[in-house]
């Protein structure tokens, strides 16, 4: 399939769970790829699981709590595509901790890191026809929970950001729209530790989703890769939940 065949595409924090999953479908789809996240280790492993590609990919470490770090990247990532068409940002710092670190974290890394990689992915969009930014939310943006708050309430922002930048960028032919993922099981991840020391926890989560079982990061991906294709250039400012049901029914954020 080579959807994304010639297109140039930037995935911030693509070295593992869903950004990873959306970094290698686009590769397989025909898309040229920069990667970034913190650890370099695992961007290296990332460009060698993703070179069978005849694509370039190139890798880069990117700290989105650092705006110099995040322009470095952006202007690396645009010099060796030859351009950018396409902007995902995934990176998460996954903060819970109701404590002033744990609210720094998420506003800088999930609010702020997104907003940076934005502005400084924009200049670059604006120069091809029909630019794409996809973010990433979470159904904790849409539910209470008490145990999440910096989370949630990062996540949230990070929604109404991408309606109003959705206005602000209309006029350059930038598309930009969020992806609201439901519980997704990650080797490492939240609901893997959920899993080891709250089974309980686990598996009342598992049946109150309709469809049945947690998200695979595929299943997310594949809703990311839509909404940057061009089977959505008509659909902007949108937040696209893929939850197998888990929020029916919830008021939007």
């Amino acid at each position: 399939m080579t959807e994304f065949y010639g297109r140039k595409a930037v995935v911030i924090g693509g070295s593992r769970g869903i950004g990873l999953a959306t970094a290698s479908l686009l590769a397989t789809r025909g898309a040229s790829l920069a990667v970034g996240a913190r650890d370099l280790q695992a961007l290296e492993r990332t460009r060698e699981m993703l070179k069978t590609s005849d694509n370039t990919i190139h890798v880069c470490p990117c700290d989105l709590s650092d705006a110099e770090s995040v322009e470095h990247f952006v202007a690396q990532s645009a010099e060796a595509l030859g351009g950018i068409d396409i902007l995902i940002n995934c990176a998460s710092s996954f903060s819970l901790a109701d404590s002033d670190e744990g609210w720094e974290a998420a506003i800088q890394i999930d609010l702020f890191g997104t907003v940076r990689a934005v502005r400084a992915t924009v200049p670059y969009l604006r120069k091809g026809e029909a630019g794409a930014i996809v973010n990433v939310s979470s159904v904790s943006a849409r539910q209470a929970k008490p145990d999440r708050l910096p989370y949630g309430a990062a996540k949230a922002a990070v929604e109404q950001y991408t309606h109003s930048a959705a206005k602000l960028y209309g006029p350059d032919r930038i598309r930009v729209n969020c992806v609201v993922p439901g519980s997704t099981f990650i080797a490492g991840g939240i609901w893997d530790r959920v899993r080891r020391d709250n089974l309980d926890l686990y598996n009342a989560t598992i049946q109150s989703i309709p469809l049945g079982g947690l998200a695979d990061p595929d299943s997310i991906a594949e809703g990311i890769a839509f909404l940057a294709s061009t089977r959505a250039r008509w659909i902007t400012g949108q937040c696209l939940v893929v939850d197998g049901g888990q929020t029916s029914g919830a008021v939007a954020a």
